[in-house]
């Protein structure tokens, strides 16, 4: 299904539904390392926003469906044409039908630009009297339309998770544990199945939170009707049209082949996955606020930074305290083979063995055995 133009006077906006900080990947050196030659890789919040919408489309006729509207402001228009182009290379040059039922991102159904009458005085006139708490946007914003899928992400889930009152007396029933178990691990392995999914047309994602992956239900006892989809490409980029600056990122870091070079991409992608993963253990198997609130900054100083990549002190360190024994016990699964999951997706950027693999190493990690269960 081809991307289609649309005209403002297709929609009808209902709300506004959110904000987005965008973040971006950069290099640069934690002052206290050892090792001032290794720079860290980590994200930080940049000034481009965009807002996003809950919409109509054609309303009032038999085509009338349900949107999202995402609104790049000008400062942010070239990720904004960057994230419709992920999905305009897909359909254009690989032929995939980014419409069917399981496509595993977000599905983009279109675009317009806002034209100049959005300057006119009879348009700010109607904005504000539908939506009198917004600022009206402005001629040259990007709005990408894509089909309504809700809004629950593996970040709002955590969220959700941890107003209920699951963890009276920091006990699960056994029941109820190895619900959550299996629900973890479902969202584990159909996130690796997105990103095998975008790896497979060497594309990088680059910008991969917890707020990147889509949820259709946050209902524990739906593990069978769960879905996950990978949204939010305003910082990926293809392998084939990698700048002179990030190939030699890659080289520096011991990737000397073109194979190398976007392995070194596809495991960045990873280990940001990776740690996605490790909040989620710990949103969903502590109730101490202090590992609820742990996000990605947070658990990389507690790994790289405090532990270094140390597993067996940060497994002794958790045992120490009451509240991180579920955090444990669902790692220790398989012998131990949960660690042995999450060090693998952390530290693969670190190991330029790996950067020769012929096999995508999304593949790969789906087949360890911590993420197989009948229940799956």
């Amino acid at each position: 299904m081809a991307l289609k133009t649309f005209v403002p006077s297709d929609f009808e906006i209902l709300r506004l539904v959110g904000k987005q900080s965008l973040l971006k990947i950069v290099e640069w050196e934690y002052y206290q390392k050892k090792n001032p030659t290794e720079p860290a890789v980590t994200v930080e919040p940049g000034s481009l926003a965009c807002r996003l919408y809950e919409a109509i489309l054609y309303p009032n006729t038999r085509e009338e469906r349900e949107v999202l509207l995402k609104e790049y402001h000008k400062e942010a228009l070239e990720i904004g044409y960057n994230e419709k182009s992920v999905f305009q290379v897909l359909e254009e040059e690989y032929g995939v039908d980014t419409s069917r039922e399981d496509f595993p991102l977000s599905k983009l159904l279109g675009s317009f630009e806002a034209p100049d009458t959005f300057e006119t005085e009879d348009f700010l006139v109607r904005w504000r009297q539908a939506l009198p708490y917004l600022d009206p946007p402005k001629a040259g914003h990007l709005f990408l339309v894509f089909d309504w899928e809700g809004l629950s992400t593996v970040s709002s889930y955590a969220l959700r998770k941890n107003n209920s009152s699951w963890f009276a007396a920091r006990f699960f029933s056994q029941g109820r544990y190895q619900l959550r178990c299996t629900w973890v691990k479902k969202i584990m392995l159909l996130s690796l199945e997105c990103l095998e999914f975008l790896h497979s047309y060497r594309i990088v994602h680059l910008s991969l939170g917890p707020q990147s992956l889509l949820l259709n239900t946050t209902r524990e006892d739906q593990v069978g009707a769960l879905r996950v989809k990978l949204r939010d490409f305003g910082f990926s980029k293809r392998l084939s049209s990698l700048d002179d600056d990030s190939i030699r990122r890659a080289c520096d870091a011991g990737a000397s082949t073109p194979t190398a070079i976007s392995n070194y991409y596809y495991a960045q992608d990873i280990m940001l996955l990776g740690y996605v993963f490790l909040m989620l253990i710990f949103c969903s198997f502590s109730d101490n606020i202090m590992y609820q609130k742990m996000g990605y900054d947070g658990l990389k100083r507690l790994v790289e930074d405090l532990f270094q990549w140390d597993f067996d002190r940060l497994r002794t360190y958790l045992l120490q305290d009451d509240s991180a024994q579920h955090i444990v016990h669902f790692l220790d699964q398989g012998n131990g083979s949960g660690w042995v999951f999450v060090r693998d997706m952390l530290v693969l950027k670190r190991q330029p063995a790996f950067y020769n693999q012929n096999q995508l190493m999304t593949t790969q990690l789906k087949r360890y055995s911590f993420l197989s269960s009948e229940d799956l």
